[in-house]
């Protein structure tokens, strides 16, 4: 109905991962709400957090582009594990078509040619001759995206760690919950 891969083990790692996403997200909202004085101030905090996590998960800024010394926000992000096991869950193995040349892109055979005696230019004006141009799908495997952004580390991992984070989280957040006490006597 919406194009997903429609494998059953897909679809179940796909539910397995939704569970574990939001048992870490809120967790993060807990975490926030614990080490936070007042409300207005975790919901500071809990959206700066996510908002940086977005732009260091590799997709906005990626990972050749993140500087050094930042460089750790890309490895230990807490959003950029899941979306990885769902990018990999979905696209590895899929294939990709242009159909009537749909989002196909020209590609230049050559220059110029000559027919009949008469010489033909090959530019924007010949796009349907095809001696001047054929058209190409730019994206043909599911893989092709995967490698664009990266995504090479396997689900396996990708589960191990967003577990390992959610795990981490929550002892975090029972220290912060036994340990910090905003309550004035």
């Amino acid at each position: 109905m919406c194009g997903l891969n429609l494998e059953g083990g897909r679809f179940v790692a796909y539910l397995f991962m939704m569970i574990v996403c939001f048992w870490l997200a809120l967790g993060v909202a807990e975490f926030f709400a614990f080490v936070s004085p007042n409300e207005k101030l975790a919901q500071a905090y809990f959206s700066t957090c996510l908002t940086v996590f977005t732009l260091f998960a590799g997709f906005l800024i990626t990972k050749e582009n993140i500087p050094d010394w930042w460089i750790w926000l890309f490895y230990g992000n807490i959003i950029r594990y899941p979306l990885n096991f769902f990018l990999d869950n979905e696209l590895r193995g899929l294939e990709f078509k242009c159909p009537g040349n749909e989002g196909a892109v020209p590609v230049r055979l050559q220059d110029s040619y000559v027919d009949g005696g008469q010489t033909i230019q090959c530019d924007e004006s010949q796009l349907n001759n095809p001696f001047c141009f054929r058209f190409a799908c730019p994206i043909t495997e599911g893989e092709d995206i995967l490698d664009d952004f990266g995504v090479n580390e396997g689900i396996g991992v990708y589960i191990g760690v967003t577990i390992a984070l959610l795990v981490a989280l929550r002892v975090a957040n029972i220290i912060a919950f036994t340990k910090i006490n905003w309550v004035q006597k």
